[in-house]
């Protein structure tokens, strides 16, 4: 393999230019030694546009650990022997774009003054850091801080069995996108970061072995986050269980024709996790969203989705949007608080129950779509007790199995009336079906009980 000879990569770098090490259709190799003399002490000789190598091969360990560079390192379309070691180092900017082979990044405690790019990058690696010392991951990012993005569009991820990125606690200025033709062989772990735009996940199809595949335990977002189609329609995947337990969202949670799965029998991948979290695909107890939690589309979630203890604007789950946990609960919103309404759209589906015990809707309560149970004597929806401030409408509603366990609740007139509050009603449960045939019928319509405000106590 020829090498780039060092006077000409000096004497580029040093004017700005771009240095491309395709020859005849081969790419040239570039000492890792020399990129960081470049860096280290040629450093005040580099223009500011800084230093930008395509299709070249770096040969050996790119370490720059705890340097302080001043211009951008911009790689597009190099291959690594090893992954760039950039621990503690303060850079300007670091681009890692188009590389066909790049071992990962070992980059705990890297401050970014702009964008850290992988976009269209294929990263392949499993590394030990002091960091962690449970799971070997491709990426690390801990405690680090990126004053711009952090970009993975079109970016592969293969942990080889361990996290394909860990960055506990990172700082990031602008959004976090793993987006378009992002995939990920790993768990994407953002325990207690702070994000300053929102997290998009677009596209993205992401899958784990064990443990979750994406983890914002405790996790800031001032922004949004995104689970959706991208513009040419590809669907995102998640396969194993998202946390996002005590996490909070200023702006919205949207999850639109998308596809969660994880199998009840999956296992937690650590010993500090709960054992409710089996079969549970998105755990998000004490999760604080500013604005609505929305279900759009096409989604089909299997598993548990557990939103105990949560605030939330609102909650809908839009049409043709299916929950899957049969003979489970499919929608935990014990002890939860909803500002505005939750709504479950027509012909929406939902196989297992709903939780509203110790609930508390600020504004209506909407049931339109279908439920269905396997076991008569267990409830789909149970409210025992709870509150609701809005009307609460069952028009529409149809039940397979199961019942509406409204019992010992009665309404009131809100207080912004100055008419003295009617008696209390109580809220009708479905008519019971006949046994003759030993069966319930398929669809059991339920009538509106109730039109005024209401609140629901035992």
């Amino acid at each position: 393999m020829d090498e780039i000879d060092e006077d000409e990569f000096i004497n580029a770098v040093q004017n700005g230019a771009v240095v491309d090490g395709a020859m005849n259709g081969v790419h040239c190799a570039v000492p890792a030694a020399l990129l960081r003399k470049c860096c280290h002490e040629l450093k005040d000789q580099i223009d500011p546009r800084g230093l930008r190598l395509n299709n070249a091969v770096v040969v050996g360990c790119l370490d720059l650990t705890g340097l302080a560079v001043p211009f951008p390192l911009r790689f597009d379309g190099c291959e690594f022997d090893s992954a760039p070691v950039v621990e503690g180092a303060q850079l300007f900017e670091l681009s890692l774009t188009g590389c066909p082979r790049l071992p990962g990044l070992l980059a705990n405690g890297l401050r970014v003054r702009r964008d850290l790019d992988l976009s269209r990058s294929r990263v392949a690696g499993a590394h030990w850091t002091s960091a962690s010392t449970s799971k070997r991951s491709a990426i690390r990012l801990c405690e680090s801080e990126i004053g711009g993005r952090l970009l993975c569009v079109d970016a592969t991820i293969d942990g080889q069995g361990g996290r394909s990125i860990q960055a506990d606690r990172i700082h990031v200025g602008g959004a976090v996108r793993l987006i378009h033709q992002f995939s990920s062989l790993g768990e994407i772990r953002l325990v207690g970061a702070h994000l300053g735009g929102s997290l998009d996940l677009t596209g993205a199809q992401i899958e784990s072995s064990a443990g979750p595949t994406i983890d914002l335990e405790e996790a800031t977002i001032e922004g949004s986050v995104f689970l959706i189609e991208d513009s040419a329609g590809r669907r995102p995947v998640i396969r194993g269980r998202f946390e996002s337990g005590s996490a909070r969202i200023s702006g919205r949670f949207l999850i639109r024709n998308a596809t969660l799965a994880v199998p009840a029998d999956r296992p937690t991948g650590s010993i500090y996790a709960m054992p409710t979290v089996i079969g549970t695909v998105l755990s998000a107890a004490r999760l604080s969203v500013g604005a609505e939690v929305m279900l759009a589309g096409r989604c089909e979630v299997t598993g548990r989705i557990d939103m105990s203890m949560g605030d939330m604007s609102s909650l809908s789950i839009g049409e043709n949007c299916v929950l899957r946990a049969p003979g489970r609960t499919a929608l935990d919103l014990t002890n939860a608080e909803i500002r505005s309404r939750f709504r479950l759209s027509e012909n929406a589906a939902v196989e297992g129950s709903i939780q509203l015990t110790g609930a508390v809707i600020h504004g209506a309560l909407a049931l339109h779509g279908k439920m269905s149970y396997p076991e008569e004597h267990r409830s789909l929806v149970r409210g025992n007790p709870m509150t609701v401030d809005g009307d609460v409408w069952l028009g529409g509603l149809r039940t397979n199995g199961g019942a509406l366990n409204f019992r010992g609740r009665h309404a009131r007139q809100p207080k912004r009336r100055r008419r003295p509050a009617p008696q209390s009603r109580r809220i009708l449960t479905p008519p019971q079906p006949s046994r003759r045939q030993g069966t319930r019928p398929a669809s059991v319509p339920v009538r509106r009980s109730v039109h005024s405000s209401v609140r629901w106590r035992r």
